[in-house]
């Protein structure tokens, strides 16, 4: 049976921005929030997915739907 992601809204604003090439710098400025919050989502993201590093979270999230 396939694992159900749940991210909230924050973190899948983060991770499409994060799919669409943008640093964690850029979504922060973007965001109005601080890089470390944007490292947060995404360490949040990569827990959620179980997934060590971005890239395959952001394809997980991907297979999922959750994220184009």
């Amino acid at each position: 049976m396939a694992q159900t992601i749940i991210l909230s809204l924050r973190e899948t604003e983060v991770a499409q921005l994060m799919a669409l090439g943008h640093t964690s710098r850029q979504i922060a400025q973007f965001l109005f929030v601080s890089n470390n919050t944007v490292r947060t989502h995404l360490q949040h993201i990569r827990q959620k997915t179980n997934c060590h590093n971005k890239t395959t979270a952001i394809a997980a999230l991907r297979q999922a739907g959750i994220i184009k």
